[in-house]
């Protein structure tokens, strides 16, 4: 009877053991496993591709061949950048621009930060004037922040890329 009582015992105690060992893998692998800048950007592509069927380029912003002619890098200093892609109209014809980086520290993202307004200030002057109807996704375009990620979002789906954007981050 003895050794039976040990024997629960013993697996109660194992049984106990494994569910905390378990719970700290979990929460060690959430931390070794940070979420990156190219998740952020393909899950924000993945929404986009449900909602439209406009073709879209992908760049990777720390590409000099890619960015060489996309014009919101004079804005945006490749130092502050850790990892950043973006997405825009394949044609001249769409102001979409989606834009994820994640600056190396808590200043560069600030600074990213500015720089993406900037690029708004930009935007909002091209297409004020070259396309009216591509005006209207420019003027609710936004620029959102969690930690050191950053988004830049010109889209008829803003809504939906912002809620992309912040459910990745998080």
């Amino acid at each position: 009877m003895n050794k039976l009582k040990f024997f629960f015992i013993a697996l109660l105690v194992g049984l106990i053991f494994c569910a905390c060992s378990s719970e700290k893998d979990n929460q060690d692998k959430s931390s070794e496993d940070p979420v990156s800048a190219k998740e952020v950007i393909s899950a924000i592509d993945k929404k986009l591709k449900e909602l439209s069927n406009d073709d879209y380029v992908f760049i990777d912003l720390k590409n000099p061949e890619e960015v060489e002619f996309f014009f919101p890098m004079k804005n945006l200093n490749l130092e502050n950048i850790k990892d950043g892609y973006a997405i825009q109209g394949k044609r001249v014809t769409q102001a979409a621009l989606i834009i994820v980086v994640e600056g190396t520290d808590a200043q560069a993202a600030n600074e990213l930060e500015e720089a993406m307004n900037r690029v708004l200030s930009e935007q909002v002057s091209i297409w004020s004037e070259y396309i009216p109807d591509q005006y209207d996704d420019v003027k609710n375009n936004t620029v959102e922040r969690e930690g050191n990620f950053l988004a830049y979002i010109t889209s008829k789906h803003v809504d939906d890329l912002k809620e992309a954007f912040e459910n990745h981050v998080k």
